[in-house]
């Protein structure tokens, strides 16, 4: 899911995340999977923020072979 479907709203000109759902015909249902949606917004963009573990070994063979490693 992208989470790009921003919108300017209203006289303060604020920014929304607009998250809607045509799925079934059922408006309950609909917003189950809108909330759905929006939460799995909210996981991808966390796991965005977690820097990729790296490998200690990796990091010891890269310096061996670069100058400007301390």
């Amino acid at each position: 899911m992208l989470c790009s479907d921003w919108r300017k709203r209203g006289s303060t000109k604020r920014y929304e995340l607009v998250v809607t759902s045509t799925l079934t015909r059922s408006q309950a249902d609909n917003v189950e999977d809108a909330l759905a949606k929006m939460q799995a917004c909210m996981d991808s963009a966390a796991e965005s923020l977690i820097p990729p573990e790296v490998d200690p070994r990796e990091s010891e063979a890269n310096c061996q072979t670069e100058a400007n490693c301390k």
